[in-house]
């Protein structure tokens, strides 16, 4: 399964420890093996969405990666999703 998580309009107010140990085991649990950022706008978010998958890289079961846009996002999911 994949998830798009848009984050265009993400203000930076999200722990990425919380994300990490609370989020990720319901990702891990619901089968999500790739995860598809639209990188936020704002500076402070962006660098909690690269701590996320900073602190997620060692444990992850899934690929990640960031994007411009949704539609970006949309294809790279699409094809890895193959």
């Amino acid at each position: 399964m994949g998830w798009l998580a848009d984050t265009l309009l993400m203000e930076g107010n999200t722990s990425a420890e919380w994300a990490v140990s609370d989020w990720n085991p319901r990702l891990f649990a619901g089968d999500v093996s790739h995860l598809a950022f639209v990188q936020p706008k704002e500076v402070f978010a962006e660098m909690q969405i690269r701590d996320y998958v900073d602190l997620s890289s060692t444990a992850a079961k899934m690929e990640m990666a960031s994007f411009e846009d949704v539609k970006s996002a949309k294809e790279w999911l699409h094809k890895a999703m193959l």
